[in-house]
């Protein structure tokens, strides 16, 4: 929290009289857009108000319909139309990371893709566009490393909740690797094998 407090005071951020943070007039309140009718969500919304509080950044939390949430930019919804200022949501992802062009793309801002961060960095669009049409799998490896690494140190996103998914399967069944991917359980079920009862 130090470290955080530091940045906004580099930032030209000073307590106001209410204890948030204030610059040239202007109250540092940010809004914490999320589906509604998810109570561990709102649980996440609470903890992040708290947090952010401590260091003096107001979070006023706004559930939204999950329908309107995620819907078009033309129907009001609120990722696709950018209207918000903190966005609290999950999602699941295909196995190869081809898809990481459609969410961080400067080209993919909605409505003509998923970025509904808006982040545009031209090093980043041009190392998944590279990627993504590399033939060698090695180079193709190597792009997609640079490309994560980037988009870690610029941090559009920030994972929060890993969640927990059990799947229970006999004791019998050999070689089941669980994928957290869209690709589901069965990946690899080729490779699967019944051990005879004992």
């Amino acid at each position: 929290m130090a470290r955080a407090s530091q940045l906004l005071e580099d930032a030209g951020w000073r307590p106001g009289a209410s204890g948030t943070l204030e610059r040239q007039g202007q109250a540092l309140v940010l809004g914490l857009a999320y589906p509604s009718g998810r109570p561990d969500r709102e649980r996440v919304g609470i903890l992040l108000q708290s947090q952010l509080a401590a260091i003096g950044v107001e979070v006023q939390l706004q559930p939204v319909e999950p329908t309107v949430f995620f819907s078009s930019a033309s129907d009001g919804g609120v990722l696709q139309s950018g209207d918000f200022d903190l966005a609290l949501f999950a999602w699941t992802a295909p196995p190869d990371p081809a898809v990481k062009e459609a969410i961080y793309h400067k080209d993919s801002i909605p409505p003509r893709g998923q970025n509904v961060t808006r982040l545009a960095d031209d090093r980043l669009s041009q190392l998944l566009s590279r990627a993504g049409t590399e033939m060698d799998p090695a180079l193709r490896h190597d792009l997609y490393m640079q490309a994560g690494r980037l988009t870690a140190e610029l941090a559009p996103v920030v994972p929060l909740v890993w969640r927990v998914q059990l799947d229970p399967v006999t004791s019998r069944l050999r070689n089941f690797r669980p994928n957290p991917t869209l690709s589901g359980n069965s990946w690899n079920a080729s490779d699967w094998w019944l051990a005879p009862a004992s």
